[in-house]
């Protein structure tokens, strides 16, 4: 046993070591497909995000690059012509005549208004000096000297190529400090990607457009860019202007449009719809710049100072049964199959083994008496030490049964032999179950004798019923029990023998129960197992392989019937079922 239990031990642990290992395979590929699952999931994300970034700002270059390239005097309210004749092609002095700015009329749905801060004054085209014009763009300009624009229209511009919150054109550095570390394969991108818009929003506003339905001025001075600013209206109300400074006729002014930021970021968005439904667009105001996370600020647009906020996100499905954990629940099923066969395999290995060496014991514990009693008797009477007749003849008698106790342990041996390998022949004949009864009476009540046991019969057999066995096999059956019960039970008080036959549901059942001290508790799930026996008589007076019982029940199961242990109160009882015919 103690050999049993390192072997089960050494497997357990190979087991664990092998279950373990396992697991953390798994437990690492199941990691690694829902990384690699949520790192296409990002970059479908990133991508999905350069694309409405781009959308974004390809929206408002049109608008960008005509207000960039319009000259400085259409936000005056008339300007002179660099040339202009009569009908008669005379020359006409300059300041002569005067040409109405372009820009009277508001001619897109994102501007509110174009206006010029200069001498202290803020004017707009759209509003003429002595009043005329629509009532609603002069309540704009009205609002705008109210106090809307304030120190803004007077402020230096930033630089209009600087990126916002990068440190320069080309810097690589973020300003500020997120609580999100950006890897540096993503911030890269987000910068490298930042950077590429930014350059094409300020070509497209470098760019001059051709304008062949308005006379041309000579522009002399500069212009500059387009920079867009945030101004608090109050109450967490930004309003957007794009502003440049102007220098020309030796003064220095500051001009720009007023942008309907409302429908501006309305049209935006419906641009990118079909990606993000339920996007919105964050204003990037100066005081919240340096604590944007770096999450936000890979999102920001270039022609608009402006975080996109992407809103809720469609979940990705559950991976379900993918062909990884396919291969995975195929190799766990493989190796867990693999265990229980070789825990299978194992065991059989030890029972065996263990059978073998109770199958020496056993035989070689029966064969030692009879073997000793030939040994001397033989030689006692070879010598002729025994010349009393009687005595010659008590000798005889008992090599006699020592011979036929030999022959029995070798016939069971070999018989059991025959049915653990299916090599009994099946010799089988119809009988009726009451000859079966009267057959087997007769060798049992003689087995019992001689155990000074008494037999007691009963039977409740239907009349004609008849069974298809091997008579001498079932005598063989019934003959191991009572010869168990003559062993085992020869110390009772009632020393009888109870065999009751009976026939129901198409079957013999035959009960067979004594009133001995009945079948231990720690041998009662093995007593059919070959040379298995109690260990208050393995190694005591009482003689036996242990075969007795597992013979009895490899020939009922031979004839397609069974031998059972039942549950008593005193004693052991046994029932042989057997099929009708």
């Amino acid at each position: 046993m103690r050999r049993r239990g390192k072997t089960w031990l050494v497997f357990g642990l190979a087991a664990v070591a092998l279950v373990i290992a396992l697991g953390w395979i798994s437990l690492e590929t199941l990691r690694l497909e829902e990384a690699q699952v949520q790192a296409l999931e990002e970059a479908g994300l990133q991508e999905s995000l350069r694309v409405g970034l781009w959308r974004l700002d390809a929206k408002l270059m049109p608008l960008l690059a005509t207000e960039s390239s319009r000259p400085y005097f259409h936000y005056r309210e008339a300007y002179a012509p660099g040339e202009a004749m009569t009908s008669a092609l005379d020359r006409i002095e300059p300041g002569k005549v005067l040409i109405a700015s372009p820009l009277r009329k508001l001619q897109h749905p994102f501007l509110q208004l174009h206006l010029e801060f200069r001498n202290g004054a803020v004017t707009s085209p759209q509003v003429l000096a002595d009043g005329r014009g629509d009532p609603a763009l002069r309540e704009r300009l009205e609002r705008l000297k109210g106090g809307i624009l304030g120190r803004a229209l007077g402020a230096p511009l930033p630089e209009p190529a600087t990126p916002f919150l990068l440190t320069s054109v080309n810097g690589n550095n973020f300003q500020g400090a997120g609580n999100r570390q950006v890897p540096a394969i993503q911030q890269a991108w987000s910068e490298n990607e930042f950077n590429a818009r930014n350059k094409f929003a300020i070509q497209a506003q470098t760019l001059s457009l051709e304008i062949d339905e308005q006379p041309r001025v000579p522009l002399e001075g500069v212009q500059g860019a387009m920079t867009p600013i945030w101004v608090d209206a109050g109450e967490g109300d930004p309003q957007l202007f794009y502003l440049r400074d102007v220098q020309a006729g030796g003064e220095v002014f500051r001009q720009g449009i007023w942008v309907d930021w409302e429908a501006a970021s309305a049209a935006l968005l419906e641009e990118i719809s079909d990606i993000f439904p339920a996007a919105r667009l964050t204003p990037l105001v100066a005081a919240s710049q340096i604590e944007r996370p770096n999450d936000e600020r890979e999102r920001r647009l270039a022609s608009v100072p402006a975080i996109l906020q992407p809103g809720l996100v469609a979940a990705s499905e559950p991976l379900g049964l993918t062909a990884t954990r396919v291969v995975l629940l195929l190799s766990w099923a493989a190796i867990v199959g693999t265990l229980v066969a070789v825990g299978l395999v194992l065991r059989a290995a030890l029972d065996l083994g263990e059978r073998r060496g109770r199958f020496v014991s056993a035989v070689t514990h029966e064969l030692r008496t009879p073997l000793t009693t030939f040994s001397m008797y033989t030689q006692m009477l070879a010598d002729g030490m025994v010349e009393d007749e009687a005595a010659r003849h008590q000798y005889l008698e008992t090599l006699r049964s020592e011979s036929a106790r030999l022959t029995r342990v070798v016939e069971s041996v070999l018989l059991y032999s025959r049915l653990e390998d299916g090599r009994r022949a099946a010799r089988r004949e119809t009988v009726s179950v009451e000859d079966l009864v009267d057959r087997v009476l007769s060798p049992l009540s003689r087995r019992a004798a001689d155990g000074s046991m008494e037999l007691a019969v009963e039977s409740d057999v239907a009349p004609g019923a008849c069974v298809n066995v091997d008579p001498q096999g079932v005598e063989q059956i019934l003959l191991n029990l009572v010869d168990n019960a003559c062993k085992y039970a020869s110390e009772a008080d009632d020393r009888r023998l109870h065999i009751s036959a009976s026939t129901t549901d198409n079957q013999l059942h035959i009960r067979f129960s004594d009133h001995g001290p009945g079948v231990p508790a720690d041998v009662r799930r093995e007593i059919f197992r070959p040379y298995r026996r109690a260990e208050r008589h393995a190694a005591g007076a009482v003689s036996g392989l242990g075969l007795g019982l597992a013979l009895a029940q490899g020939l009922a199961r031979a004839f397609e019937g069974d031998l059972v242990l039942l549950p008593t109160e005193e004693g052991a009882a046994f029932r042989l079922t057997l099929p009708l015919a």
